[in-house]
């Protein structure tokens, strides 16, 4: 087992028509102890003696099945590493425990650093290349403060508290500072989760989405269920959700499969 694999702000060389798209952290095949900000040194104290395996299947999606040996019966996740489940076990994640309690299959295609746009490409990308289409769709949108570019067959992924310095950039640093300034994102947003939403509706592909975070602009306009534990609840590294709020996500889209 490899320790850690570090970030980087950039996902592996891509072609906007692939899916998935991940991140480059993500490598395909990879079976680590520790990930991301999950690291030995964060572990957080209560979670010190708890034994944590990431595996990544051959696409680099947080799955212990690859995706042509799901069952036709499935539903496809969506969101940024909260979805995929950072600091905690694979049968803690939400995605986990809907599929394990509900008898359906999935397909985990969240992505680490990722953006509503992100997310957005690999659904489409998704559709056109899955053989028979999902179930349902399950949206745990990022914060729409998040953004990416895509330059040279990579995407440049931003947030509020990361952004590269990196002169390559530039010119993508400065654009993200101005759009932050703007409701740009917040608009372009709710654009894609229409677009998202009229698509799966054409497709009889059930739709459902959440948001954790109370104070987005993104949440608020588009009156989106947020998920909120009532106590602290971090996984091991400290900084992700725990296991309660993953316990909540799951009973919230059960209700509304």
């Amino acid at each position: 087992m490899m320790s850690k694999v570090p970030m980087d702000p950039l996902s592996i060389d891509t072609d906007l028509q692939d899916w998935p798209i991940v991140h480059s952290s993500m490598k395909p095949n990879q079976f680590l102890e520790f990930y991301g900000t999950d690291t030995k040194e964060n572990a957080d104290t209560p979670w010190s003696g708890n034994t944590i395996s990431y595996k990544f299947n051959s696409l680099g999606l947080r799955m212990d099945k690859e995706v042509p040996d799901v069952d036709h019966n499935y539903i496809v996740t969506f969101g940024c590493s909260h979805t995929v489940g950072v600091g905690l076990a694979l049968e803690d994640t939400w995605p986990n425990l809907v599929s394990k309690e509900t008898g359906i299959d999935y397909i985990n295609s969240a992505v680490v650093g990722s953006s509503i746009k992100l997310n957005a490409i690999n659904f489409f990308n998704m559709l056109d290349s899955v053989e028979q289409l999902p179930k349902a769709v399950i949206f745990a949108w990022p914060s729409s403060t998040r953004y990416c570019f895509f330059h040279n067959q990579k995407f440049v992924f931003y947030m509020p508290n990361y952004i590269t310095d990196d002169e390559t950039y530039k010119k993508f640093s400065d654009s993200y500072k101005s759009l932050l300034m703007t409701d740009f994102n917040v608009t372009e947003s709710a654009t894609y989760r229409h677009i998202i939403k009229t698509t799966c509706n054409r497709l009889g592909i059930k739709y459902i989405d959440f948001g954790f975070d109370h104070t987005d602009e993104f949440v608020i306009k588009e009156n989106i269920d947020v998920i909120k534990p009532l106590q602290p609840d971090y996984a091991r590294d400290g900084k992700h959700f725990g296991p309660a709020f993953h316990r909540l996500a799951a009973d919230l889209i059960k209700k509304n499969l």
